[in-house]
């Protein structure tokens, strides 16, 4: 993926981990896929493009915390 901050071309990994209940907005909880993203440069992890995910069945985001 480019990433503009870094004009450069990275590797990132999505890694699927399990089935989570989600609190989202307004008190609902719904049973979420975690997705870890980790990035990397040049063979070295680049932390400050970590983040986890939360997406419903079709794949729609829902939750991003980095």
């Amino acid at each position: 993926m480019f990433i503009p901050d870094l004009n450069k071309i990275c590797e990132v990994t999505l890694t699927a981990k399990s089935l989570e209940e989600v609190l989202l907005g307004g008190g609902v909880k719904r049973p979420l896929l975690r997705i870890d993203q980790t990035t990397t440069l040049e063979g070295k992890l680049r932390p400050e493009f970590t983040q986890t995910m939360w997406v419903d069945a079709p794949g729609q985001g829902l939750q991003a915390k980095n």
